[in-house]
This record gives structure tokens, sequence and C-alpha cells, in this order.
């Protein structure tokens, strides 16, 4: 089956144009070529309009994403996780970064997890302790170290 594309004005082939169920014979009256380049050539103004719609209606955005992560929060929990687990060298460096942009809060944070886990400090000292002093002994080996801001296990840094 042949179509006439009344943008470019050519004749082709129907599998060349999307489907449509608006239109009588199922096709869209533009071929893919054409679709593709109208969006190519109106970019600029689509983000351009969304940007000032984003602007203006800021408040009506962060209520519908509040909405949608409410309602899809395991989804993005369970997508998270897996980001993390493919891209251990990405979250480091976006720890690292964080932590570097945000010095004043990582102070408050280590103040206030001190604070809440004294007996979890005690034993992280005492393991680092051991072993800098170079000491295994079972009970050191069972501590678990871990990162209070972003509760990544760090043992594996420690011995």
């Amino acid at each position: 089956m042949q179509k006439l594309c009344s943008r470019c004005g050519n004749i082709k082939s129907a599998t060349l144009f999307n489907e449509s169920r608006k239109k009588r014979d199922g096709l869209q009256v533009w071929c893919k070529t054409c679709i593709a380049l109208y969006h190519r050539e109106h970019r600029e103004a689509r983000q351009a309009t969304r940007a000032k719609w984003c602007k203006a209606n800021a408040d009506k955005l962060r209520e519908q994403r509040a909405r949608w992560y409410k309602v899809n929060s395991d989804k993005m929990r369970k997508w998270s996780a897996e980001w993390r687990k493919a891209n251990p060298g990405k979250v480091r460096e976006n720890c690292r970064k964080w932590k570097k942009a945000n010095s004043d809060k990582m102070c408050q944070y280590r103040t206030k997890w001190r604070e809440a886990n004294r007996d979890k400090q005690r034993d992280i000292s005492a393991r680092r302790r051991a072993v800098e002093r170079g000491i295994r002994s079972e009970r050191v080996e069972r501590l678990a170290v871990s990162c209070p801001h972003c509760n990544m296990s760090k043992g594996a840094a420690y011995g």
C-alpha cells in the first residue's frame, strides 16, 4: 500500500507512516521522516515553552511529583537499589561530591549520629584501633562498620 505524505509531498510505502486511530486508513498524514524533522526543528521552542510553564507552575509541579513519588515509592526504591548496585563508583563519587559541598551538614550529621549511637561509635573506634595495631580477634571481626550518612558498609576499607 502506498500513501502521500502531506508535508513533503512524496508517495511512500505505508510502513513509513505511524499508526493513527483517528484517520480512516489508520495512518498519520505525515511520514516518519517528516515527523522527526518537525520535532528536531521545533525542539528549542518546545523546551522554552516547557521551562516557562514549569517556572510559572512550580508549586503544582512539586505537588504532582510528590504524589507520583508517594504512589511509586516502592518502584523508585527498587530502581535506586538496582542503580546503586550497578554503579558503585558513581555512588561513591556522588557521596564524595555531596560531602564536599555540604561539609557543614556533615558535621551536624556526625554529631547527631554519634549522640544517638554511642555504643556503635565505641565499637567502630575499637575496631579501627585494633586494625591499626594489627590485632585480629573474633569480636573485632564481627563489628560492622558503616557510614552513618549513606548506610553503606565500610568494613572492606578497614581491613
